[in-house]
């Protein structure tokens, strides 16, 4: 799976909009005026791009950089991603060893373990 990276683009230019507008005040396009409402709904969004685990299943959530392929927790994708403006990959982790997060040193275990691991 592949985040859509237009998507998630457009949702932070949102964020950030809310984020810088007073309450009350309309954009620039005079399509929005920022409430609580909105604002949750669109954080919402957002962190749904960047979840740890898959649903349905629970299965946990790999995240990668496409580059380096440094492997990321979600929280550390979400970061670079904002930050940096990285492009991420992800994917359902079902089998393999425990791997860590390359920024934060989190464990990420597989959703079934390491198939070599008797």
């Amino acid at each position: 799976m592949i985040i859509d990276h237009d998507y998630i683009r457009k949702l932070c230019k949102v964020v950030q909009d809310f984020v810088m507008a007073p309450v009350g005040q309309t954009f620039p396009d005079g399509s929005y005026s920022r409430n609580a409402t909105e604002y949750d709904l669109v954080s919402k969004a957002f962190d749904t791009a960047f979840i740890p685990y898959a649903w349905p299943g629970g299965y946990p959530i790999i995240f990668s950089t496409r580059d380096e392929g440094d492997v990321l927790c979600a929280k550390c994708a979400k970061g670079l991603f904002i930050l940096e403006h990285k492009d991420i990959n992800c994917a359902a982790y079902y089998e393999g060893p425990t791997l860590q997060c390359t920024a934060c040193q989190t464990d990420i275990e597989s959703a079934y373990g390491d198939p070599d691991v008797e």
